[in-house]
């Protein structure tokens, strides 16, 4: 069975802490950290915690050869190319950048028009199962087509702002929906908004027409 998504920020965080997370996950807590003081303040508390509860272990011997294995296996890493230029995304952060110089085509690189005034960029990331992580950028004062959620949703604010049933999302926060009774229609603010969306399953729209949206279905 498919591991859940976190449904809570500090669940991310402590689980990106344990190195409990995968790609798509890991790339999200990633830029929450490069884009929000207080969640870096809350990851240094977890990792504290880690580090006070691995102290408190028990050591354990180790064979002989173990250092020298470790510094071979350190050796034998190849010799990373210097990154290239991030391609020309205003608002991305360094972790979604890394991506995009490391993982992605130029082919791939294609924003897609979902509705009028919004556009969706598939991350192309090595990860089994239906979770789909994309950027979504909404132009001003358009909103995205109604939608609920089979499972989690999380969206990452980049740049500007949106507002839905639940509230106003300011530049560095996240919104979390985990119950599929919800409906919303994200509406960007008077500068648009750039957001970085993870879903467990694909999005169901309210029109039909709408469903092109499944194209990201991996």
């Amino acid at each position: 069975m498919t591991r859940p998504i976190p449904t809570t920020s500090e669940e991310l965080l402590m689980a990106y802490a344990a190195g409990r997370l995968n790609t798509m996950e890991s790339l999200l807590a990633a830029t929450l950290l490069s884009v929000n003081a207080a969640a870096r303040q809350q990851l240094a508390l977890y990792e504290a915690q880690g580090g006070h509860v691995l102290d408190e272990e028990e050591p354990s011997d180790l064979c002989h050869s173990c250092l020298e294995s470790v510094l071979q296996r350190i050796d034998d890493q190849p010799v990373r190319a210097v990154p290239t230029p991030c391609p020309d995304m205003p608002g991305v952060p360094e972790p979604l950048c890394t991506l995009l110089r490391e993982c992605m085509t130029p082919d791939s690189l294609c924003w897609k028009a979902v509705s009028p005034g919004m556009e969706c960029l598939p991350l192309t990331v090595d990860c089994a199962g239906p979770q789909q992580l994309f950027l979504m950028k909404l132009a001003p004062h358009e909103s995205a087509p109604s939608h609920r959620h089979d499972g989690t949703e999380i969206t990452l604010v980049l740049e500007g702002y949106y507002t839905d049933t639940l509230g106003r999302h300011e530049a560095g926060s996240m919104c979390i929906i985990t119950d599929n009774r919800i409906a919303h229609s994200p509406r960007a603010g008077d500068k648009g908004c750039l957001c970085l969306v993870l879903t467990a399953q694909p999005l169901r729209y309210r029109v039909i027409r709408q469903r092109f949206f499944t194209i990201f279905r991996r």
